[in-house]
């Protein structure tokens, strides 16, 4: 292969090697001056290597007309997953508050147009005998939400729920908390304003409480994510 006549932004093959089945591979890729980092190259339809230059952040790459391109989402609508966390955490025997979850929020994260949603699932048990009820509270740096009491009658069957939390900066020195708490039965919902800096980082946690202490009755947390809207 010529290796002295290429066109200039078209990476050059340093040789070819010959395999066994008789195919000839040609081994990539000798440097070019217009080569920055982030380039892609691909096949046009020409058959033709070209270059394709590093899309910008928040672009995605997709296919255009049967080529590479980057593109922006409309309104970058991504949804990105910061935090994943599938420990099991098991509150029970216990009337203190317990954090079930927690991830800090880095600084400037809740900017203009973006919310962070918290999604935390697991089961609740209570087999004490008589009804008990269990306090849901979400915290945001020294904020803690008003209390969200439900209360679980006695038996051997759990009762799985969704917890969804919102955050969003209302203002440079406030931010918004909302959440709602599904499961059998019962949908409820809190919206609070908490006086913190969005450009600051801010510690989070889901909390639970328990109304009396039991061996039989536990709060089961099994999946939280964190997900940048």
């Amino acid at each position: 292969m010529d290796n002295n006549n290429q066109t200039p932004g078209i990476p050059r093959f340093l040789q070819d090697q010959m395999f066994p089945s008789g195919i000839i591979k040609p081994r990539m890729l000798a440097a070019d001056s217009t080569m920055v980092t982030g380039d892609t190259y691909f096949v046009n339809s020409d058959g033709i290597f070209q270059r394709l230059a590093a899309g910008s952040s928040t672009q995605v790459l997709t296919t255009v007309s049967g080529v590479p391109a980057w593109i922006s989402p409309p309104n970058n609508n991504i949804v990105t997953i910061v935090d994943r966390n599938v420990t099991e955490i098991q509150v029970g025997n216990t009337t203190n508050n317990t954090s079930i979850y927690t991830y800090t929020i880095p600084g400037g994260m809740l900017g203009t147009n973006k919310q962070v949603r918290v999604i935390i699932t697991g089961a609740v048990l209570n087999n004490s005998g008589g009804t008990l009820s269990v306090v849901y509270k979400a915290g945001l740096g020294s904020y803690t939400s008003s209390t969200n009491t439900v209360g679980y009658s006695t038996g051997a069957a759990v009762t799985f729920f969704r917890w969804e939390i919102h955050l969003t900066a209302q203002a440079t020195n406030k931010i918004n908390v909302w959440y709602s708490l599904l499961g059998q039965g019962f949908a409820t919902g809190q919206s609070a304003t908490a006086t913190l800096l969005p450009a600051a980082d801010q510690t989070f946690n889901a909390y639970v409480q328990w109304s009396g202490a039991d061996a039989n009755a536990i709060v089961d947390k099994e999946i939280a994510i964190t997900e940048l809207l």
